[in-house]
């Protein structure tokens, strides 16, 4: 048998279900199986033993249907697609176990128009209501556009438009920047929630930053109050825990731990009208105060860390000298109402990027403290 008659073999038609491959193989006369090449050999044999395999799963009618369709001229475009849908079922219904496991990485950005749906779901992740989220990004876009302009304006080496686009719209990176001061979660982390390496994820930062930051202009150097408003006032500073750097953090005493300080003026409803410059936790409150050139009235309160400035601070006792009821009475009275500041300082560090050790650079701390302190006025607003 030459490899014509081998071919004309398998083409001979369907093959009973119920016979087995060496009753197959046992059609060909011994003595011209021994004459065959060992190709031909192995070629009539998978042959056999392919048409067995999808015989036994059924798949063969489906096959045979097809060579009907195909020989009476009516195949058509609908039962190709059929018949290729049903092969790539039956597939990966007999590979499964030998296909790697899926790569649990989200394969789309996340779905900002959905959550909208959800305003306290919403609310909880990026810290302000759809609404308000939408009038931000809103007074963002221009500021970003411009900034854009600018970056792109500047004496190239390459042909402008060159380089690699945004994978994220100007929505979803800003959604993104609140979600990281929101939850405070790694890099790595945001780069699988919003389908982006995370290698890009500090240039979207930094480009995204500063006009979030503009729009909420909380004063850092002078504050448009009025008189009423100036006559509350609250004063206090915190401390948050960062890595040890060379510059920009302190040993704290109080904390134990290398610390950065950012001192805030609210007024007796809880918004913030001053923040100052973040400096090393080695700073004392008093100092800050004087560095940050705050004018303020004798009414404006503070805690006992302002002594020898013009605010009012509660009575001091000692040893030899306790405090009368009177005066315990009045420090209950100044507590009440200085206890606001430290409501503020709560809802400041709801914002887990406030909170956590600070991992980051602290070039960047005080553009995020602003930003946060931007975020509560507006979701209080």
């Amino acid at each position: 048998m030459d490899r014509t008659q081998a071919s004309e073999a398998c083409n001979a038609g369907p093959i009973p279900a119920e016979s087995t491959i060496h009753n197959l193989v046992g059609k060909f006369p011994r003595a011209l199986a021994r004459g065959l090449e060992k190709s031909e050999n192995a070629y009539i044999f998978l042959y056999y033993y392919i048409t067995k395999v999808l015989q036994d799963s059924g798949f063969y009618k489906n096959l045979e249907s097809y060579r009907d369709s195909y020989l009476s001229n009516k195949l058509d475009k609908e039962k190709f697609t059929d018949l290729k849908e049903k092969f790539i079922s039956f597939i990966i219904g007999n590979t499964e176990d030998l296909l790697p496991k899926p790569n649990l990485v989200y394969t789309e950005p996340m779905n900002i128009a959905k959550l909208k749906r959800h305003p306290r779901v919403f609310a909880r992740l990026f810290g302000i209501e759809p609404d308000k989220f939408d009038a931000l990004a809103g007074q963002v876009r221009p500021l970003w556009l411009k900034a854009e302009s600018k970056r792109l304006n500047h004496p190239r080496k390459i042909k402008k438009g060159g380089g690699r686009l945004y994978a994220l719209t100007l929505e979803q990176s800003v959604a993104m920047l609140l979600l990281y001061t929101r939850a405070y979660v790694t890099h790595a982390f945001l780069s699988a929630l919003f389908d982006v390496h995370d290698s890009r994820i500090c240039r979207y930062f930094a480009r995204i930053r500063p006009s979030v930051e503009f729009v909420f202009k909380v004063p850092i150097k002078k504050a448009d109050l009025s008189e009423e408003e100036i006559l509350k006032l609250i004063v206090d500073a915190t401390e948050q825990r960062t890595e040890r750097r060379k510059k920009g953090c302190g040993y704290s005493g109080k904390k134990k731990a290398h610390t950065i300080k950012t001192q805030i003026v609210v007024d007796k409803g809880g918004t913030i009208h001053h923040v100052s410059a973040s400096v090393p936790g080695t700073i004392h409150d008093k100092k800050l105060f004087d560095r940050s050139g705050v004018i303020l009235p004798d009414t404006a309160k503070g805690d006992l860390a302002y002594l020898g400035t013009n605010l009012t601070i509660p009575f001091k006792s000692s040893k030899l000298h306790p405090l009368t009821q009177r005066q315990k009475d009045w420090n209950t009275r100044h507590s009440r109402k200085r206890i606001i500041v430290e409501h503020v300082f709560a809802s400041l560090k709801a914002f887990r990027i406030l909170a956590d050790r600070f991992r980051g650079s602290l070039i960047n701390y005080h553009q995020y403290f602003l930003i946060v302190c931007g975020l509560r006025n507006l979701a209080r607003s």
